[in-house]
């Protein structure tokens, strides 16, 4: 078993490598990490429990410190109430559509209120956040 084990943390590499690509979160790129350090520990002969005890244990450890070393370096802040946006999708509750830019940020948004549309291009004020979306009104 100790034979195919590199193999097996080279199709992790892989296999996180590509799902990163493919998902929206980008989180499976951080687990890159822990396969190469399993794989290096395999290239030198340790047991498989040994390999397998370090890539579980390091791989939460790198998801949780690069996604708030990301948020961080990013200044991700959320729309706070109040603040004033600019519609660059038109926001219409009916057809579900809506995006506002704050900061340069884009954020999914709809309307206070059910029957209003905001035309792109309008400044708009949040005035509280609901499931992720900032709800809007003039």
């Amino acid at each position: 078993m100790r034979e195919i084990m590199p193999y097996i943390w080279t199709g992790i590499i892989i296999f996180s490598a590509a799902a990163g690509v493919s998902a929206a979160s980008r989180a499976a790129f951080r687990l890159i990490p822990a396969g190469f350090a399993a794989f290096i520990l395999s290239l030198s002969g340790a047991q498989v429990w040994q390999q397998a005890l370090l890539f579980f244990i390091l791989a939460p450890v790198l998801l949780v410190f690069f996604r708030t070393f990301s948020r961080k370096s990013a200044g991700f802040k959320n729309p706070a109430a109040g603040s004033s946006a600019i519609v660059t999708q038109e926001i219409n509750n009916r057809k579900e559509t809506g995006e506002i830019r704050i900061n340069g940020l884009a954020h999914t948004a709809r309307a206070e209120e059910d029957d209003v549309i905001y035309e792109t291009g309008l400044v708009v004020t949040v005035v509280r956040l609901e499931g992720g979306q900032a709800v809007c009104t003039r």
